[in-house]
């Protein structure tokens, strides 16, 4: 719970400036608890007509997204074999902060 103490509103008015790491306690019961999750990435098509598809999927182990996407690109991705007709995929994992206590899907 916020105090309404002199120190608590001088460490909120500093918060920004000091605690980007988010690990001090007083930081914690302002903001919430932060979690670096791994948002997977897929884009589909190449050069201008390259277009994001989805960005829904959220891993918190950077290892099972980048399994996800590996999978994507060896099947459906740039290099290799290509089908008529198909579009190209891209898949990566892009890092993200979020709220601990999120009301994201994570998987």
């Amino acid at each position: 719970m916020e105090g309404n103490h002199p120190a608590d509103q001088a460490h909120r008015n500093n918060y920004d400036r000091h605690c980007w790491h988010n690990n001090c306690p007083a930081c914690r019961r302002f903001a919430g608890a932060v979690i670096t999750v791994f948002v997977l990435m897929v884009y589909i098509g190449l050069g201008e007509n390259e277009k994001l598809h989805s960005d829904k999927m959220i891993f918190r182990s950077l290892v099972d997204c980048q399994w996800y996407a590996a999978r994507m690109v060896r099947v459906y991705g740039n290099y290799g074999y290509t089908r008529p007709g198909t579009e190209k995929i891209t898949a990566f994992c892009l890092p993200v902060e979020m709220a601990e206590d999120t009301e994201e899907r994570l998987y």
